[in-house]
């Protein structure tokens, strides 16, 4: 009998250890990915700066988090500005994101002055690069503004493909073009808003290059192949 007493003893002291060992991994945890939220429904997340009517986050397995923006909804990381009607976004490290955005999506990054307009985007980012989708649910035309020194080049397109051809060069894809100008900058073609702390996540603060490939009309293929701004006003005209 005091063999089995002792033998229940020594359980429950491995039991306390184990539990207290997972108490302290918790509260590490908890640290780690510390949460604020100021008056104005802001979150503070990570690398991420939320804002919505309704704000959820998620810390799941092996590292990955997510977050649901709904009504609103903004993502700021950087000098970059996620905004629409409702964000999805999920990652594990900044080689690792995704990103689903719905409803008067307009994507803004301020060292790069980029601009872009569409109802739906997805964006994925690994170590193979960054992929960006824009589209409309009901085919429509999406946006891109860039704009350097005194031009701002706008790209209108039913479909627009942004994608990292290095990693200092985004590639700019339209599929069915509307129009492709380059011409005066407006002032309310410039992009300035407050900015987050620097962050590695900001994938868009990166690219110092836009190249866009537009569709020849000198040819009747389905192939595109890239060309300048200036030799695609040309084949406008």
């Amino acid at each position: 009998m005091l063999p089995r007493f002792f033998a229940i003893l020594v359980c429950l002291a491995g039991l306390q250890a184990f539990c207290s060992a997972e108490e302290i991994k918790r509260q590490e945890k908890s640290e780690h990915d510390q949460v604020s939220v100021t008056d104005d429904q802001t979150l503070e997340f990570g690398s991420f700066v939320l804002k919505g009517e309704d704000l959820k986050v998620r810390l799941r397995s092996k590292g990955r988090r997510s977050i649901v923006i709904s009504g609103n909804a903004c993502l700021l990381c950087g000098k970059t500005r996620f905004m629409a009607r409702n964000i999805e976004a999920s990652w594990k490290n900044p080689d690792e994101m995704y990103f689903r955005l719905q409803g008067d999506i307009e994507i803004q990054n301020i060292s790069g002055q980029l601009r872009m307009y569409a109802q739906q985007a997805a964006l994925f980012h690994d170590q193979h690069g960054t992929h960006l989708v824009l589209q409309n649910l009901r085919r429509g035309p999406v946006t891109l503004l860039s704009t350097s020194d005194q031009k701002t080049t706008e790209l209108v397109a039913d479909k627009i493909d942004v994608y990292s051809k290095d990693a200092k060069t985004f590639r700019v894809e339209p599929t069915d073009l509307v129009s492709f100008d380059e011409r005066e900058t407006r002032l309310t073609d410039r992009i300035l808003f407050e900015a987050s702390a620097p962050s590695e996540y900001d994938i868009f603060n990166r690219i110092s290059k836009m190249e866009f490939e537009i569709p020849s009309r000198r040819s009747s293929s389905d192939h595109s192949q890239k060309i300048s701004k200036t030799e695609f006003l040309q084949l406008l005209k």
